[in-house]
């Protein structure tokens, strides 16, 4: 089977880069004791494997021949961890800053992990005070609690966007509400949630609202119902114990996000 290696670099965080074979399989990674939402290489082994699929359906919609292309290399930079560098929607901002390939990587509690991938950059709003509201790539997964194996959710084309508040703004909800500071999948997660609060979205990126349709979930969904909507995490609204963003780098030639 064609290799894939993970890279991974730490140096942000005390740690120095180290290199992960994952389809080796079976061990548990770590860097330095730092604490990592996906700690198995079979997990990181099967979300490259995922992230891969996006790309290559991407390519071939574009019409790329795939079959002169080299074995697919990934580099995986930690760029933002919540427990590490804080919970501010600027420290996100800051840390995301210029790059694209991004895995969004929640952990809810002990039952709950999953992420979002998304294919493009975070597009800050030219105004501050404003939103940005934009198509780009995007799929969710769960690692664990909403299905028994590490489980990839693709979207549909009208899904498939991000809407981005000003550093003084928000995103809004369907009805023109401020109500987070982010959302990824056409409102289907949202960061920084706070409709509601006369001082506007949470300041705090962890406090988050999830929610998937039954069209969107793959068979196999074992996680909560609520109003007709499921949730990869353990709730529909509920505060992040730590949030991961990885810059995802691959060899192949890279889609340009809209």
């Amino acid at each position: 089977r064609e290799g894939t290696v993970f890279q991974g670099e730490m140096e942000k965080y005390g740690s120095k880069p180290s290199e992960v074979y994952c389809n080796d399989g079976g061990g548990e990674m770590g860097f330095d004791g730092l604490d990592l939402v996906i700690k198995l290489e079979t997990e990181w082994t099967r979300v490259l494997e995922m992230i891969k699929e996006e790309i290559r359906e991407e390519l071939k919609a574009n019409q790329e021949d795939l079959s002169s292309l080299p074995p697919m290399l990934f580099r995986s930079t930690l760029l933002y961890k919540s427990s590490c560098d804080g919970t501010a929607y600027t420290t996100l901002l800051d840390s995301t800053k210029g790059k694209e390939g991004l895995l969004f990587l929640f952990r809810h509690g002990d039952t709950h992990r999953f992420g979002a991938f998304v294919m493009g950059g975070l597009q800050e709003p030219e105004d501050p005070t404003k939103e940005n509201y934009y198509d780009t790539g995007i799929f969710f997964l769960s690692l664990k609690g909403a299905y028994a194996r590490p489980t990839k959710i693709p979207l549909d084309d009208p899904a498939q966007c991000v809407c981005m508040g000003g550093r003084q703004g928000a995103a809004n909800n369907a009805d023109d509400e401020p109500a987070a500071k982010m959302f990824l999948g056409d409102g289907r997660l949202w960061l920084g949630w706070g409709i509601g609060d006369p001082q506007g979205p949470s300041k705090d990126i962890t406090q988050c609202h999830t929610w998937l349709d039954r069209d969107d979930l793959p068979q196999g969904y074992q996680g909560i119902w609520k109003d007709g909507v499921g949730s990869l995490a353990a709730s529909d609204f509920f505060a992040a114990d730590d949030i991961e963003i990885w810059n995802i780098c691959h060899n192949w030639p890279r889609r340009t996000s809209t």
